[in-house]
């Protein structure tokens, strides 16, 4: 009988097991926390790029003016890879000017890829601000 409860008690292998279990989630948890920071980064950038270029079309710049403090106003993204709309392309005075700035941010992980079911594993965002004419 001793034999029988002392071989029940023998867990050497558990923590083994249990992490083997854990482990994976942990990384998938991680890995999903890293690609939300860095879309959730490049979100907060063009935002911001978008209301710089509202601020400047506001002020009844050109178009190109508009344009390159839009891209400016981004310094950790290429300038190349922003896509900056200005709607009306004639401003008057009074009248609401709407910026629209986005970009394609590469996703690295299939998990993320999978779950918005992703084609081409770019997600875009987007920031858009309107501000009248001075």
């Amino acid at each position: 009988m001793r034999n029988i409860f002392g071989r029940l008690k023998n867990q050497r292998g558990q923590a083994i097991v249990e992490m083997a279990i854990a482990i994976p989630v942990l990384i998938t948890v991680l890995v999903c926390i890293l690609e939300f920071g860095g879309i959730f980064h490049n979100y907060l950038v063009v935002t911001h790029a978008a209301r710089e270029g509202a601020r400047s079309a506001a002020l009844r710049n050109t178009d190109s003016i508009i344009i390159s403090t839009a891209e400016a106003a981004a310094p950790s993204i290429q300038p190349g890879e922003l896509n900056v709309d200005i709607e009306p392309p004639v401003r008057t005075v009074g009248q609401p000017v709407t910026v629209t700035v986005s970009r394609e941010v590469p996703i690295f992980t299939s998990i993320i890829k999978n779950a918005l079911e992703l084609d081409d594993y770019k997600f875009t965002v987007q920031g858009v601000a309107v501000m009248r004419v001075e």
